[in-house]
């Protein structure tokens, strides 16, 4: 059941990150993509509306997730937390960084690009960041399915 909640929680937290970019930048594509070729809508009143969407699934999710904890209860999740919270907090932490590692390879790796500038460049070094990325978010899923 934990798993479920912060599954829910998760893309909560996304779809209402997704609608804050869209608000502020007016760009309509994902949050984690090159803002290369992408057009900004062509109106505050199309900007809000996709904004909107993003922001009413984000709450929609939350009140579904608030009315089955609140009626199903919140001692079996309390329960399950009090003995995993350790382990939980590890593979969030690895899972994250995986996913930073997938998405933004160049940022992740842009300690040794500051000291060799070709590394941005080079198309087999961001596949294999991605490559370890995925690596990590996979011991971290396998993890969060022992517990």
């Amino acid at each position: 059941m934990a798993l479920v909640v912060l599954m829910w929680l998760v893309g909560a937290t996304f779809f209402f990150i997704q609608g804050v970019y869209i608000i502020r930048t007016g760009r309509v594509s994902w949050v984690f993509a090159k803002p290369e070729y992408q057009y900004s809508p062509r109106s505050v009143f199309v900007r809000l509306g996709y904004a909107c969407f993003y922001l009413a699934i984000s709450i929609a999710m939350l009140v579904i997730l608030a009315n089955q904890i609140e009626h199903i209860g919140v001692s079996p999740l309390k329960k399950w937390l009090d003995e995993n919270f350790g382990m939980l907090f590890w593979c969030v932490f690895l899972a994250v960084g995986g996913i930073l590692y997938l998405v933004q390879p160049s940022k992740m790796i842009r300690w040794t690009i500051r000291s060799n500038a070709t590394l941005a460049d080079n198309r087999s070094v961001i596949i294999t960041v991605r490559l370890i990325g995925l690596g990590i978010l996979a011991v971290a899923l396998a993890m969060l399915a022992k517990l």
